[in-house]
């Protein structure tokens, strides 16, 4: 039953990863002036990604500062989810198994 609710959780923060990873792709593309938000398909994902990722984005973009105009906080949430489930890998699913 536990192992269920922690596979669960891995699941969600591996969905997670990739919504950040997208969110950090849009945001360096956009800082580079490589895409922007006059196309509509930009928008519409940047607009579903912030609704997703930004609440998470907004306290590590307080402590982390902009390196030269692109905002590196997706990049350090995208290695947060990953460091959280690498733990669980290593540590709380083979006590549980």
């Amino acid at each position: 039953m536990l192992l269920d609710l922690v596979l669960a959780v891995d699941w969600v923060l591996a969905v997670y990863a990739w919504l950040a990873f997208a969110a950090m792709l849009l945001v360096w593309l956009k800082g580079f002036k490589l895409v922007n938000d006059d196309t509509h398909g930009v928008a519409f994902i940047g607009r579903y990604l912030g609704y997703l990722v930004e609440p998470v984005l907004r306290p590590i973009r307080a402590v982390l500062p902009a390196l030269g105009g692109v905002d590196g906080s997706p990049f350090l949430l995208l290695l947060i989810v990953m460091w959280v489930r690498y733990l669980m890998a290593l540590y709380l699913i083979p006590r549980l198994a």
